[in-house]
């Protein structure tokens, strides 16, 4: 019946400390301490037990080496596996990693595909789309200025261009701003100057200008000032703008610009038409000699002159270069002499 007893209370003891090892290897110190209490307590009443056995063994004469081997080998290891789990349970910091005990385990956990959970269907609101506030209304980031709870309406350029032009030219501001006023009221928005006879602020200064982004020559107009004032604008023959005739005239636009161009073919039949003209005119038409490097022409819409230098004789035989110019009239598509003149006299 005794050897029972120690049976069953040194299993109990054995199996408590067996769970207490489990929970200091998983972390739980708490109920590994708890495990360790009761397994120490089961164990303390075997020995109790069985030391009042060896009493009466000691009573009878048995050695204290014959005593030593009555305690069962597993005890030994018990008390072994305590002494390791109790200092393998002291908690310790990790170098690698100091709020990380060095007697916990690291279990890497597999990862699971994350399982499709059926989600009824609910009726969500729509989510009102951000409103954009119009570009006068745009608040910038750093919040400097105010803006408008209104849009307001867009104010016409002006430009500044003509201004600067005039200004790097030698025109005072206030000069410059009067200028640019009086141009633009004859139709003239933009300026780019090509010559000056003069000084901008000192005295008469007539400046020539490609208007509007015009780079034709014949596109040209001009304006004169004294003292840095505007008091004379023109175009071709037209006048735009002229103070002792009260300012405004003319718009540059209203000004009727003739057609000038020419093409090769319009150019030879008008100097075969000048050659003949030319020597109808001539006293001795048979010595004429037309110089090849000397011809020029012109056009203004329907109207041509073309011109160019002759070598020929006089009554006495004695040669004399003389220029000459021819104009034409287009009627009907067909080119009519209006004039000849011979060493700028006109003799048709």
């Amino acid at each position: 019946m005794r050897r029972a007893i120690y049976v069953v209370a040194g299993t109990f003891g054995a199996l408590f400390i067996g769970v207490s090892v489990s929970m200091v290897v998983g972390g739980q110190i708490g109920g590994a301490i708890v495990g360790f209490v009761i397994g120490g307590l089961l164990l303390f009443l075997t020995e109790k037990c069985k030391g009042k056995k060896a009493k009466e063994n000691d009573s009878e004469g048995n050695s204290a080496a014959e005593r030593m081997k009555r305690i069962p080998f597993w005890m030994y290891l018990v008390i072994l596996f305590s002494v390791i789990c109790v200092a393998a349970g002291t908690p310790k910091e990790s170098p690698e990693n100091p709020d990380v005990p060095s007697g916990t385990i690291a279990v890497e956990t597999p990862e699971q595909e994350p399982k499709e959970t059926p989600v009824e269907s609910v009726a969500v609101p729509p989510t009102p789309s951000p409103v954009t506030p119009a570009p006068s209304q745009q608040v910038p980031d750093d919040g400097e200025y105010k803006t408008p709870d209104e849009p307001l309406e867009e104010l016409e350029e002006i430009d500044t261009d003509m201004t600067a032009e005039l200004m790097s030219a030698g025109y005072s501001l206030e000069h410059a701003s009067q200028i640019q006023e009086i141009l633009n009221a004859v139709g003239i928005e933009s300026i780019k100057i090509e010559n000056m006879s003069g000084k901008a602020e000192d005295g008469l200064n007539a400046v020539i200008c490609f208007p509007n982004g015009y780079s034709d020559r014949d596109r040209r107009f001009y304006f004169t000032t004294d003292g840095g004032v505007l008091f004379y604008a023109g175009f071709l023959d037209e006048d735009l703008y002229d103070s002792d005739k009260g300012g405004y005239l003319k718009s540059y636009g209203d000004v009727h610009v003739p057609e000038t161009d020419i093409d090769l073919e319009t150019y030879e039949e008008l100097r075969e038409l000048a050659i003949s003209a030319v020597e109808g005119c001539l006293t001795v038409p048979g010595s004429a000699s037309f110089s090849q490097t000397a011809w020029g022409v012109g056009r203004s819409d329907d109207h041509y002159q073309i011109i160019g230098r002759v070598t020929a004789d006089n009554m006495y035989g004695v040669s004399r270069e003389i220029p000459f110019s021819v104009w034409f009239a287009s009627e009907s598509g067909e080119f009519v002499v209006e004039g000849v003149a011979l060493d700028g006299v006109r003799v048709e």
